[in-house]
Parts: structure tokens; sequence; C-alpha cells
């Protein structure tokens, strides 16, 4: 029964763990972002880019 709620294409395991990984590295530049205000643009522009890079 468990079956039918696996995903059927083969790569979908490959796609979750790059997605998981854009969400921890956004994570970590938005963590930058809080400890160094001075520096809130680049880190801005960091978490921008790995949110937009999750997107299928």
């Amino acid at each position: 029964m468990f079956g039918r709620f696996m995903p059927t294409e083969g790569k979908f395991f490959e796609i979750f763990n790059a997605h998981a990984k854009c969400i921890v590295d956004a994570s970590h530049e938005l963590e930058l972002l809080i400890d160094n205000m001075n520096q809130m643009e680049v880190h801005k522009q960091n978490v921008q880019t790995n949110r937009h890079r999750g997107r299928p």
C-alpha cells in the first residue's frame, strides 16, 4: 500500500535532495544576513539566488 505514495519518476530523490540543499543554503545566508547587517545587500541577494535556484 505504501508503494502507491512513492514517486514514479526516477529522478525524484535527486531533485528532492537538490531542493533541500537550496533551502539549507538560503537558510545559512539568512542567518548571515541577520548576524551581519552591514553586509545586508550581499546576503539578501544570496538568499534570493538560492530561492530562485530551488524552483523547477
